[in-house]
């Protein structure tokens, strides 16, 4: 599983297998991640693309690979505005708040989904499976 946190870039120079099999999702739109039919994405608010700060054009993620000799020796991963959790390609994404100091107890995040949903979690833990 890949943990980041939102509103952070990272630069990644180990494991660059790992964040490349997130290529399809990368420099892509909430938009155009969700109108792309291969993709089964569930994103709350549903009506999220009339939001005033324009959520539907956000990009999930921005990626910057660097190549030498056609191998990619560095990789430079951007997240934005977004939190939650994805998989793609059978790798497990979580991005968390940049403000949670703890990952597997997120609180700000489970906040807000509390507040966006309107359902009371018993548990905020998230375990690596």
């Amino acid at each position: 599983m890949i943990i980041l946190a939102d509103n952070t870039t990272y630069t990644i120079k180990d494991n660059l297998d790992e964040y490349l099999s997130l290529q399809s999702i990368t420099d892509k739109t909430i938009s155009d991640l969700l109108s792309d039919s291969s993709n089964a994405l569930l994103v709350y608010p549903h009506s999220f693309y009339r939001c005033e700060d324009e959520t539907d054009k956000q990009l999930l993620l921005h990626l910057q690979l660097n190549w030498e000799d056609n191998q990619c020796t560095e990789a430079t991963l951007n997240t934005g505005n977004i939190a939650g959790f994805i998989s793609v390609n059978g790798q497990s994404l979580s991005i968390h708040s940049r403000f949670a100091t703890n990952t597997k107890q997120d609180f700000f995040l489970h906040y807000m989904l509390q507040k966006v949903l309107r359902i009371n979690l018993v548990s905020t833990l998230h375990e690596d499976r």
